[in-house]
């Protein structure tokens, strides 16, 4: 059981670090696409620096921020990743409730064999108890006849 509930974590775990990377791949093909339409080829990154440093603060923040996408855009996006962990958490949660389904049925079963094995095995008891008397009696009843 332990190593089940510690597969399982692993699995999610794994499946949270696919989404990350896959999460950061977009953003940065994003990022580059947003950056290809704005300035039409992507800088370096030492033109990222020089740039930085020859440019005032307030000029900068407006370039860089023309290089985001709009709202709207990153409204979108959030709207779809948080779309994503709702229906995640809903397969979580029908999975742990089909898990809890199969592991009561399975208890039932469990508990249904054992009680049909104690009954018989009691009801074989009855008779052997019952063989055994027979035979007692009919040895008495050999001796009393001779």
């Amino acid at each position: 059981r332990q190593e089940k509930l510690r597969r399982q974590k692993a699995m999610e775990k794994d499946a949270a670090e696919t989404e990350v990377q896959g999460g950061i791949h977009a953003f940065e093909e994003n990022l580059r696409r947003t950056q290809d339409q704005t300035a039409g080829a992507e800088p370096t990154e030492e033109q990222i620096l020089n740039a930085t440093s020859t440019l005032a603060p307030l000029t900068f923040l407006s370039n860089l921020s023309s290089t985001l996408p709009p709202p709207s855009a990153l409204s979108k996006d959030a709207v779809i990743y948080m779309h994503k962990i709702k229906e995640r958490k809903e397969e979580e949660n029908q999975a742990r409730r089909e898990r809890d389904r199969r592991r009561r049925r399975v208890l039932v079963e469990q508990t249904m064999t054992h009680k049909d094995m104690e009954d018989r095995r009691s009801e074989q008891e009855v008779l052997e108890r019952v063989k055994t008397k027979t035979e007692e009696e009919q040895m008495r009843a050999t001796v009393k006849l001779e």
